[in-house]
């Protein structure tokens, strides 16, 4: 995965996430009503961690024009045949996506994450286990971890990702 990457937090940005998910809360863009909350100032949503993909150089569904540009000195991870790589640059994100699913996110917020903050992200993975799948043989499960840390270090959010790749395709009854 990609470690050690900027992820800007900007008070529009967090206004037109909050909106696209149909938000109408407030706390996510009115300064002066969430001045007065005891949050004391505009904050983002609960899944607001996951814009910050959009920061990450070796992030794999950005499209033809890759803003901002990966850096000239990435280097991709190595994928054994029939993988798919992550979109933090591992497995799971980009590539042949035929057998793999997103199966579960979580965020554990440890402070509010506010405007203004400039935050880094680093990842790493988490567990591995598999399970027998009916359809689809053997499913691989895979966590990806991700940090979200301050200026000071101090953590913000830790967001936790589960991959699903079956070991062959599902099977339609």
């Amino acid at each position: 995965m990609s470690d050690g990457y900027k992820f800007p937090v900007d008070r529009t940005s967090i206004m037109l996430f909050a909106s696209a998910l149909g938000e109408s809360n407030r706390i996510y863009y009115d300064e002066e009503y969430s001045a007065k909350t005891p949050l004391g100032g505009v904050i983002a949503s609960p899944s607001f961690p996951i814009a910050c993909a959009h920061w990450s150089p070796t992030y794999g569904l950005k499209g033809v024009r890759k803003i901002p540009a990966p850096p000239e000195s990435a280097e991709k991870p190595a994928v054994a045949k029939g993988e798919a790589r992550q979109a933090g640059g591992g497995r799971g994100g980009a590539g042949n996506l035929s057998r793999v699913l997103h199966g579960e996110q979580r965020f554990t917020w440890h402070k509010p994450m506010r405007p203004g903050m400039v935050l880094t992200v680093s990842g790493r993975r988490g567990k591995a286990w598999e399970k027998e799948g009916k359809r689809g043989g053997t499913m691989q499960f895979s966590e990806s971890i991700t940090e979200y840390r301050d200026e000071d270090g101090e953590l913000v959010v830790t967001a936790t990702s589960v991959g699903i790749q079956t070991s062959k395709a599902v099977e339609n009854d």
